[in-house]
């Protein structure tokens, strides 16, 4: 039976807990701290580790769950954190080092006598319920309405004497900001390497494949970021071989709009 590795993960971070208090019980016996501390240290760390799960899990419902969330591009960052949460490998990191690293440095000054330093760093968790908060809000937001796109593709079919050709409107779509590629318009160009999928790519109905495609490459141009780079791009084995730009007209020659 194939195992899914996205199963596996969320299952990762709700053990996150767990996890930690023994990590943390494990390293405060290894470094020779006094039996009762090392206890304590444990349940500290398993109890932290618990409560950041709840406060993220929470902060996360209260952020994705926001009615003002249309139209954001789905490759944000945070609205990819929305769509996949449980399985986020950073969000497990947090849960797990963050109570582990702070319960040992705190038990082992406490344990070694040095009260005072340690109780100054287990203070440090009356900040953690804030971290989950910091974390989510610090991830980037791109709305369809302020952030700019390579959108509108102009498809030139592969021949024998010219390979394929995409040519995209970088602007923004949509609101009072959104911006209409005209014929003067300078329009972002590639060719695509002669590959079986740029050979593929059509203006005739193909089950939506050849739009899915040209839609993977805009995007995934888009989260690189301006000049275009040749190289690999999307996910069904196109690559980019020359980067240029043509006014709106000059690649309209020969190309139609995919949709």
């Amino acid at each position: 039976m194939p195992v899914d590795p996205e199963a596996v993960l969320a299952i990762a971070v709700l053990l996150s807990p767990i996890a930690a208090g023994l990590l943390a019980w494990a390293a405060l016996r290894l470094l020779g701290v006094p039996e009762s501390y090392v206890l304590t240290g444990g349940v500290v760390a398993l109890l932290a580790s618990f409560g950041l799960l709840v406060v993220t899990v929470y902060a996360g419902l209260d952020t994705c769950l926001d009615e003002d969330r249309s139209g954001i591009y789905h490759w944000s960052p945070q609205e990819r954190f929305c769509d996949d949460e449980a399985t986020s490998p950073a969000l497990g990191l947090m849960m797990l080092a963050t109570p582990l690293l702070i319960t040992v440095v705190g038990m082992t000054l406490l344990g070694r006598g040095r009260s005072t330093a340690g109780r100054l760093v287990l203070c440090l968790f009356v900040v953690v319920p804030v971290l989950p908060w910091v974390w989510i809000s610090s991830m980037a937001v791109y709305r369809s309405d302020d952030r700019p796109v390579l959108t509108a593709p102009l498809l030139r079919t592969e021949t024998a004497a010219l390979p394929a050709r995409v040519c995209f409107h970088f602007g923004i779509r949509e609101g009072p900001r959104g911006t209409r590629p005209l014929p003067t318009t300078m329009r972002e160009c590639v060719d695509l390497a002669r590959t079986p999928a740029a050979a593929a790519l059509t203006h005739d109905y193909d089950e939506g494949r050849t739009p899915g495609a040209i839609q993977d490459v805009g995007r995934e141009l888009t989260i690189r970021g301006l000049p275009i780079r040749p190289g690999p791009v999307g996910d069904e084995g196109l690559v980019v071989d020359r980067a240029y730009r043509l006014t709106g007209a000059e690649a309209s020659a020969g190309a139609e709009m995919v949709y």
